[in-house]
């Protein structure tokens, strides 16, 4: 895949959002959890979770606004700091992770 091409955000993107695309477009290796590559993406691949990252930051984002960004979807506990910095578009505690 050829990252070649220049793309321009949507307006209604935030910064995050745009970092966010830039870091999954400019990356087409699936690395293994100890950051090993096990593969590279094909379009159709890198296309699914683009959109899977992007769907999650708005869920997010939504939250955000609402004012339930942090809780458990399940308990409405708050989610731990941690989690929320490691991965941002956490819905679930601890105790409700699948």
């Amino acid at each position: 895949m050829s990252n070649s091409g220049e793309w321009s955000a949507p307006d209604r993107f935030s910064d995050n959002e745009v970092e966010l695309v830039d870091e999954i477009v400019l990356s087409e290796d699936i690395l293994d959890e100890d950051g090993s590559v096990i593969g590279e993406l094909d379009d159709r691949q890198l296309a699914s979770a683009l959109r899977e990252e992007l769907d999650g930051v708005e869920r997010a984002l939504e939250r955000l606004d609402a004012g339930s960004y942090g809780l458990c979807d399940s308990c409405g506990n708050p989610i731990d700091d941690a989690v929320l910095a490691e991965m941002p578009q956490a819905r679930a505690c601890s105790a409700h992770l699948v």
